[in-house]
């Protein structure tokens, strides 16, 4: 992790607590399949694992997922991932997800939301990074989300790695010479 992106004064700590709400969510034109959370859930404890391995032991990440799949408004072919994704497209995408969430789910302590959509819609096909959202729920203003999207199913671990380290600030290591 180093200096420069993000901007230090807007990135997550990549040391101590990151408090992480997980989406899974799935569509009207693409519903998730019976036993899918269970799949989606093992990918994701994968890739939870391996963000703390590299981090030496000094982050400690925090899941709170949702325990069902969270139903988005639209149809998944409404967000145009495949045809490039526009920021405010991007953002409209996240809102929804944690307002179809918000009933069932408490936001009140979330550092980061990672949406993380259902293996059978392909069309929401890569996983970008926000560190500016600006959206307020549970009484917590939220300013970082990660959307994962068809690519994670294949890549596993290190999508969340990669695109982690697009929110997370650096790791001040310290050796003999101070």
């Amino acid at each position: 992790m180093g200096s420069g992106f993000p901007v230090d004064d807007q990135a997550l700590p990549a040391v101590g607590k990151l408090k992480s709400a997980v989406l899974f969510v799935d569509f009207e034109d693409h519903p998730a399949t019976r036993g899918s959370l269970l799949k989606a859930e093992s990918n994701l404890r994968s890739d939870v694992e391996y963000l703390e391995n590299v981090s030496g032991g000094k982050l400690d990440v925090e899941v709170t997922s949702s325990d069902r799949w969270v139903r988005m408004p639209k149809p998944s072919t409404s967000y145009p991932f495949e045809r490039g994704l526009s920021y405010e497209d991007h953002v409209r995408y996240i809102e929804d997800a944690i307002e179809a969430a918000d009933a069932d789910f408490d936001f009140s302590d979330t550092d980061v939301v990672w949406v993380v959509a259902t293996e059978q819609a392909k069309n929401i096909t890569y996983s970008p990074t926000t560190n500016h959202l600006d959206v307020t729920v549970d009484e917590n203003n939220i300013t970082h989300a990660i959307t994962f999207g068809y690519d994670q199913w294949r890549w596993g671990g290190l999508v969340l790695a990669h695109e982690s380290g697009h929110s997370l600030g650096p790791v001040s290591v310290r050796g003999a010479g101070g």
